[in-house]
């Protein structure tokens, strides 16, 4: 996991550490830009969860596009135009991929100059909604 964590910061990826088995921070401030991790030696200390705090990204902010139902994603998306399976199997496709089936999770670092997009989650209630 250390190299990975070191291949991201060399790539520009801010991170976050969090403990093994929790998917979410849980220190004080860890969305403050004066505590993710950007130097690979901070990064080579880490040693449970890691995630990625796409505001702080570099040389722009980066995002994801996290698919946790395959089937009902890409039936929203395909409504709004957009065939998941093609982002899927795209040459430059950067994905994380965690093994469980109809999962799946790219990541995209944005145009220079645009800020980060506000994180928009699609529950099952709205999604016939636009």
């Amino acid at each position: 996991m250390t190299d990975t964590a070191i291949d991201y910061v060399a790539y520009g990826m801010a991170l976050v550490g969090m403990p093994n088995g929790m998917k979410k921070p849980i220190t004080l401030g860890w969305n403050k830009a004066e505590n993710v991790i950007t130097d690979p030696e901070r990064a080579s200390e880490l040693n449970g969860n890691i995630g990625i705090a796409h505001a702080y990204c570099l040389p722009a902010p980066t995002m994801a596009l996290d698919l946790d139902d395959m089937e009902r994603a890409s039936a929203w998306l395909a409504a709004r135009g957009i065939d998941v399976v093609e982002l899927l199997d795209a040459d430059d496709a950067v994905q994380i991929v965690s093994g469980r089936l109809g999962r799946g999770k790219l990541l995209y670092r944005l145009p220079a100059g645009l800020a980060p997009i506000e994180s928009l989650t699609i529950k099952e209630e709205v999604l016939g909604n636009d």
